[in-house]
């Protein structure tokens, strides 16, 4: 018995040694997968433990780490194995940025997660209220209340004496710099040395005009100051060298250091250069500025002012009376860094209080975010709240390839929300919620801007509260030409993206969507137009409306310097001020399918617009298709094209146009009859086309609608803006308006 149970045992033995042998040759298939290593993060941890255990041991000797920065480290130890640092509740305030690169460089077998939601499968679910903190701010907390009811603030000597600061939050707000006027405006009296108009110039521009020294018509020294009224700047201001001044131009502001004012002939001069010499655009300007940083001017409740060389700060609480504050100052550029980084994920996180860099304030758009990635690939960004920002939420540069950032929130920045550079590929930017930009950068700020090389997608996205475009894309060279349906044909995909009062009379010359080609592409000879000026975007399933501008130009969609190679599809535009559709030149340019509804409330582009020339001289290089549209006009605006549309290689067909209120005009202020006459819309009709509901804003079609007999098909409306974002507008804080840059009052909706 004992013999045989022994052969027994030796032979389960050789078997199951046989079977580890033959598996380690043969890899089974559908083996289970490799349980990740999980390193916790608490505001209760040490960064001389091992990070492995949630919680302190009772001997607390173990337990979770303190930072970030120290989980991130320790994941190095574990490059074959999938990680995550799982992050409890709380504010991490981050003494140096998370700063990661190709040493932390995983697999996708093997990828490092940074959650704060590891147990949570359904991402709508999830609370955004307990996201952990990570913030690139300190806390101030040495102050004290004086005689004025003023708060005297220290900045502690680790701040750096060039840290830019021009944000303070406090109790959860930004708070606005001591300023003249507190809302609205002050308005310059004229340049220093007169401009001309850019009609009475003889010469046609360079194709540089825009930067060479002065602007058109303007001397160079119009770039440096401006000549102001009487009491605007007033003798009695001290430390005038720390105040600055944000002048705007037409579509762009910019912010400039005070070097000297000459109270004798009421005259400001700049430290830095303006990109547009003051006097250039006049009237598209409204001749508009305002001062910030000014001890005088601290007078409304909540405005602060900086004194640098006695580090300290004045704030002016909303409420009188002593009280506990809590007050974060940003201090690091970037929150989150990665460069040349692969197979890192961030979920569930809050990321807030990055700087701004002042030195890049004159340049169009800022290339840092408070999450900005370099050179990386196969990153994921999901369900995060970027706020709080100098700069963009999130910047995406330096030829990243396959990034996602998907469900996320980014509001109340500097910058942009998300951005990227030119020559990035494979990205994804979906289902998030950009609201509140352009808070210091003032030069175009947008709520998306992307640019690329191949396959970048914004779709299912809401944007709003944003002071000029919504969506950017291209302001970049051209593709090589493909044709239409062929694969990789598209470039750029804008999609199912719900975009709303943007603009908000603040800039001018902008769209819901707005595609551009290189400034160069405005100089270009018409046969040049089309390979040097390929945009491939396919704009397609988007709602676009309540948009205003200052004076001129807040479009539905925009397509702008030429750009060739655009295809608008089934969008629905309505009440925007200026043109619902808008083809600024270009070629192989599509609208198909669209609903325009009272679009150019202002009276000056038409519902539908092209190529205004601005009295520039260059050879008009435009066509377009426009068939299946519906164009809906209310009001007593009649046109329904811009006089300066050209038309010869354009084609309309098979479009319904109607007004309840007015009789339509056609192009050169033609009947229909007239204008069909001319070969145009010869299959179109003039009917209503049956909305369910205009005055309520609700524009499905009725059974009856005359649409399906036109070939013109229904907007799928509710497919529009995000899907299980946790960002939804219970969650949505009452951010901060735009003022105190004060837009103007919107006109009334018909």
């Amino acid at each position: 018995m004992t013999a045989i149970k022994f052969f027994s045992s030796a032979f389960l033995f050789a078997a199951v040694a046989l079977v580890v042998t033959l598996s380690s040759c043969f890899p089974v298939a559908n083996s289970a997968p490799v349980p990740p290593v999980k390193f916790y993060v608490s505001p209760k941890g040490d960064d001389k433990w091992s990070g492995l255990l949630p919680k302190p041991n009772t001997a607390r000797s173990d337990g979770p780490v303190a930072t970030v920065q120290q989980a991130a480290s320790l994941s190095r130890d574990y490059p074959a194995e999938p990680v995550i640092v799982i992050i409890e509740e709380g504010t991490y305030y981050f003494e140096s940025t998370l700063d990661m690169d190709s040493l932390y460089n995983r697999s996708a077998e093997a990828p490092l997660t940074f959650s704060g939601c590891p147990n949570t499968l359904l991402r709508s679910t999830v609370d955004p209220a307990e996201f952990p903190v990570l913030s690139g701010g300190i806390k101030l907390t040495n102050y004290r209340e004086l005689d004025d009811g003023n708060y005297y603030i220290t900045v502690p000597e680790t701040v750096k004496p060039d840290t830019p600061i021009t944000q303070l939050f406090v109790n959860g707000q930004r708070e606005p710099v001591a300023r003249k006027p507190n809302t609205g405006y002050l308005y310059w009296k004229s340049p220093i040395e007169p401009c001309h108009k850019i009609e009475d110039l003889s010469v046609d521009l360079p194709s540089d005009w825009r930067s060479i020294a002065g602007s058109p018509g303007c001397p160079g020294i119009d770039k440096y100051g401006f000549v102001f009224e009487p009491g605007d700047i007033s003798k009695e201001w001290t430390n005038l060298n720390e105040s600055w001044i944000n002048v705007f131009a037409a579509w762009s502001a910019t912010w400039h250091h005070i070097k000297s004012v000459d109270f004798k002939t009421n005259t400001v001069k700049f430290v830095e250069p303006s990109n547009y010499a003051v006097g250039t655009f006049p009237e598209p300007s409204g001749r508009r500025y305002f001062v910030e940083n000014v001890l005088e001017e601290l007078d409304a409740p909540g405005e602060w002012y900086y004194k640098r060389n006695e580090s300290f700060i004045l704030y002016k609480p909303r409420k009188a009376g002593p009280q506990t504050l809590d007050i974060i100052l940003p201090v690091l550029h970037h929150v989150i860094s990665l460069s040349d980084l692969q197979h890192v994920n961030f979920e569930c996180l809050a990321v807030e209080h990055a700087l701004e860099g002042y030195d890049k304030r004159q340049a169009y758009h800022t290339t840092e975010g408070a999450i900005t990635l370099s050179r990386c690939s196969d990153i994921t960004i999901s369900t995060c709240d970027v706020k709080h920002t100098g700069v963009s939420g999130i910047f995406i540069g330096q030829s990243s390839s396959r990034v996602t950032v998907d469900s996320c929130r980014t509001a109340d920045c500097g910058g942009d929300g998300i951005s990227m550079d030119e020559k990035s590929t494979d990205i994804m930017i979906s289902n998030n919620i950009v609201n509140t930009t352009g808070f210091i950068y003032m030069m175009q700020p947008t709520g998306i801007r992307v640019q690329g090389q191949s396959n970048i997608t914004v779709e299912h996205n809401e944007v709003w509260n944003v002071p000029y475009a919504a969506i950017m894309i291209g302001w970049q060279d051209g593709y090589p030409w493909v044709a239409h349906g062929s694969p990789g044909h598209y470039v750029f995909t804008a999609q199912h993206n719900h975009v709303h009062d943007y603009g908000l009379g603040i800039l001018n010359d902008f769209g819901g969507v707005y595609v551009s080609a290189q400034v160069s592409c405005w100089q270009l000879p018409p046969s040049e137009t089309r390979p040097s000026c390929n945009m491939a975007t396919r704009v397609e399933q988007n709602i676009m409306h309540g948009a205003e501008c200052y004076q001129y130009g807040a479009d539905g969609f925009y397509s702008d310097e030429d750009a060739a190679g655009v295809d608008v599809v089934s969008n629905l535009i309505y009440d925007v001020a200026s043109a619902g559709i808008y083809f600024h030149c270009g070629v192989n340019l599509t609208s198909v399918n669209n609903f325009v509804i009272n679009a150019d409330m202002n009276g000056h582009r038409g519902a539908l617009s092209g190529c205004n020339m601005g009295g520039f001289s260059k050879p008009v290089t435009i066509d377009f298709q426009f068939e299946h549209n519906i164009l809906y006009v209310l009001g007593k605006n009649s046109h329904l094209v811009s006089e300066y549309t050209k038309m010869e290689n354009s084609t309309f067909d098979d479009n319904i146009y109607f007004s309840p209120d007015v009789t339509l005009q056609f192009p050169n202020k033609t009947t229909f009859a007239q204008w069909q006459a001319n070969g145009k819309d010869k299959s179109s009709i003039i009917a209503d086309p049956l909305f369910s509901n205009v005055q309520e804003r609700d524009f499905h079609l009725t059974a009856k609608s005359p649409a399906g007999k036109m070939g013109i098909t229904a907007i799928d409306i509710e497919s529009v803006g995000p899907h299980n974002n946790p960002f939804t507008r219970s969650h949505l804080a009452e951010w901060t308006p735009l003022v105190p840059l004060q837009s103007r009052k919107r006109r009334p909706q018909i």
